[in-house]
């Protein structure tokens, strides 16, 4: 008579698990050399009597920017054109403004709401580096 080998179930069961414990841990490791994603940079601007405070903001290229506009005084904008911001300032209710500066640059910030006879004069400058 002939010997009956059973099928080794248990040792293929076992090299099943040895494979997807070794690819969790390749996975989880793959994920570990990721860098957290910075922090966005959180700039206060005032807008009063026909200028911005500060005049000119310096920000480096690719950082993701919060700037929270408020005005001291009347209505105001807060326009930069090139980077598609134009934003009405309220007295008593700042405004966020969220971008990433992505490009290179000095970018001109103007009020866009008549303001009084200074308004013309009213700029500012974000530079990014």
């Amino acid at each position: 008579m002939g010997t009956i080998v059973a099928p080794r179930t248990s040792q293929t069961r076992d090299n099943a698990w040895v494979l997807l414990l070794v690819l969790v841990s390749a996975l989880s490791l793959a994920g570990c050399n990721r860098q957290p994603k910075p922090e966005p940079i959180h700039i206060q601007v005032t807008a009063s009597r026909y200028t911005f405070q500060p005049p000119v903001i310096h920000i480096k290229k690719g950082q993701d920017v919060i700037l929270e506009i408020s005005t001291s005084d009347v209505q105001h904008g807060f326009e930069v054109k090139e980077l598609g911001i134009d934003e009405p300032i309220q007295k008593g209710k700042p405004a966020l403004v969220n971008f990433k500066a992505d490009k290179p640059g000095e970018y001109k910030v103007e009020c866009s709401i008549i303001c009084g006879p200074g308004h013309e004069h009213m700029q500012g400058k974000i530079i990014v580096e």
